[in-house]
């Protein structure tokens, strides 16, 4: 692999991208399960998806999807997988983010070819409170994080509606 391509990803294809607007939408999931995709290098994903335990996805945990992606002589490019919040109020908003660093096992599984994974994830972004208010009104958004497995400093945050509304454009 070149130096150049160490900080490219491949990007998703449709079906792909709304595998991962599903996951998105798990990451309040009651149980506190990961659960994550392989992107392929040609943009597709698997059809399986990962399921951990609390916290993590272990290489074991892994290990089907991988070998579902090589039943299809295809070649894995990088995982997308989620870190789920503590909980939900209401049965909609989350009680509080979700991390969005990548963990020790993150940093090292090693399947894939790109040198990135990406983390989907809880960010609270605050809006203003309406006039007459004095408090911080929560909007919790999910996100998608790109970070390089050699180093989880650069790290590359977006909405994951502005990372589709890139993909589409990409995918015209």
């Amino acid at each position: 692999m070149s130096e150049d391509e160490k900080y490219f990803v491949t990007v998703p294809n449709r079906k792909a991208m709304e595998k991962i607007e599903l996951l998105s939408k798990d990451l309040n999931n009651k149980i506190k399960v990961e659960r994550g995709i392989v992107i392929m290098t040609d943009g597709s994903c698997s059809t399986s998806i990962a399921k951990g335990s609390e916290c993590s996805i272990s290489t074991s945990q892994w290990q089907p999807v991988f070998d579902e992606v090589r039943a299809l002589g295809k070649k894995p490019a990088y995982i997308i997988h989620t870190h789920p919040t503590e909980g939900v109020i209401d049965n909609r908003v989350p009680a509080k983010e979700s991390c969005e660093e990548p963990s020790d096992i993150d940093l090292n599984t090693s399947f894939y070819r790109d040198n990135v994974g990406a983390i989907i994830s809880w960010k609270n972004v605050f809006n203003k409170p309406p006039e007459g208010y004095s408090n911080q009104i929560a909007d919790y958004r999910p996100r998608i994080g790109f970070y390089r497995r050699t180093s989880c400093k650069n790290i590359y945050y977006t909405s994951i509606i502005d990372f589709k509304n890139f993909v589409d454009k990409i995918n015209r």
